[in-house]
Order: structure tokens, then sequence, then C-alpha cells
């Protein structure tokens, strides 16, 4: 596998996480070991400071979630550089504490969060307004957790690629999906990279998602592996959950 290789995964939503399909990445990056791992967004999903819902659907509290998504870094840390892009459901711990304590809102930040339980730190990137978004491939290729989600595969990422008129992946839709359009001078491509989180939730009547994650070996060259059932086949190599 190319050492440039970056794979690109996320919404976890710990703790709604679908460990089949987090160990099925976990394979796949030990087979391939690429250079770096774009966590896009939603790892946790901190469902109890949520202003939809304060009903108890999860039994762990948000420590135990917090330790578990830390967890899941340190094995990828192991032959990646890992770089975590903050989502919508990241977001949901600033505007509690705004909301119930703006007091002390300044004194616990998601990166020292996170970074408070790791032995070696890592980048995370911010929202800005309701988007968290990166550069990668020398700026050809935009990685991000948009707050966008029209209703259809691939809808999405055609709406980013026409938006932002560069090679786009887009968490946070839940979808498997490429949307490719070629104007006068280049091909533009987008993509939409899955969940890794339950998707048959206690939560959500038949939600129309799909579970996956994204390899990315330049700014073209981008392969979506969906997870199917606890099963994934990636270059002809089956990996189970």
């Amino acid at each position: 596998m190319n050492t440039i290789t970056t794979l690109i995964a996320g919404d976890c939503h710990y703790p709604f996480q679908d460990d089949r399909a987090i160990n099925i990445m976990l394979k796949i990056h030990q087979h391939c070991r690429p250079s770096k791992v774009v966590l896009n967004g939603d790892i946790l999903d901190f469902i109890e400071l949520s202003a939809f819902t304060r009903d108890k659907l999860a039994d762990k509290p948000i420590k135990e979630s917090i330790e578990d998504a830390c967890g899941l870094i340190r094995k990828l840390q192991r032959y990646s550089t890992v770089i975590y892009h903050m989502g919508n459901h990241e977001a949901r711990l600033q505007k509690y504490l705004l909301n119930s304590a703006p007091e002390v809102e300044h004194l616990l930040k998601f990166d020292k969060l996170i970074n408070a339980e790791l032995d070696v730190p890592i980048e995370i990137i911010e929202n800005i307004g309701r988007d968290t978004m990166k550069k990668y491939f020398d700026d050809k290729l935009l990685i991000g957790h948009f707050n966008k989600a029209l209703k259809h595969s691939a809808y999405t990422a055609k709406g980013l690629v026409d938006q932002y008129k560069m090679n786009i992946i887009q968490g946070h839709t839940h979808r498997l999906g490429m949307y490719c359009v070629t104007g006068a001078k280049e091909t533009f491509i987008g993509v939409e990279g899955g969940c890794l989180c339950d998707i048959k939730p206690i939560y959500v009547n038949s939600p129309n998602w799909q579970a996956g994650l994204v390899m990315a070996r330049d700014h073209k060259n981008i392969e979506i592996i969906p997870i199917d059932d606890g099963k994934a086949i990636y270059r002809g190599r089956t990996y189970k959950g």
C-alpha cells in the first residue's frame, strides 16, 4: 500500500457504534497501514447533551464513551498519524456548556478533553460555523464534516462539489455514494463515506444509512469500502468483524 494513503472514517457515534464495522476498519487499517487516518466527525454522539431529547437511550456515561473513542485513536496511532475532525455532535459539548454553565465553558474544551486521554496528542480540527474541513493532498482534496445532508445517496456530495468546485469527501450523511462531474478543464469527485455506527438504531425507524469507510491514495484515486452485515471486501481480501 502506498505510504501516502489516507484512510477516512467517521460517524461512530459512541456509544451507538457498530463494533463489527469498527473492527473491520481496524483490520483494514492494520493490513494497509496508511500514513494518515482522518476521523471525519461524530466519533462521539454526546446524546446526553442533546437539546432534542432527555431520554436515556444508552447506559454508558459520557466518560466511558470518551475512553472508548480514545482507545480507538490509540489503536490507529500504531501505524498512522491521526487527525480528528469535529462534527456537529462533538459541538454539542460547547453548546451545552454555553447554555448551562457559560461561566466555565472556556475551561472545558473538546481538544483538551481528548488529548488528556492520549499519550501522543493528535491534531483536532474545530468547527468553523456549522462545518469542519481541511484540505489534503496538496490542497486538492477537501475532507470535511459539512452540516449538509440531502435526501439521497451522493446528492450531498454533488451539492458540495458544486459549491466548492473541488474534490470532496463528506461525512455526516451516514450514506455511501460518489458523484463525478467533468468541466472544461478537469473532473471533480465527491464522495460520501458512510458510517461506523449502528445502522439500525433504537432512536430512528429504518434510516437510509450504510456502513463503510474511504481510502484515498491521492485527490483522484478514492475508493469507497462498503461494510455489509459484518463483512467488507477490499482489493480481493475479505475482512470480517
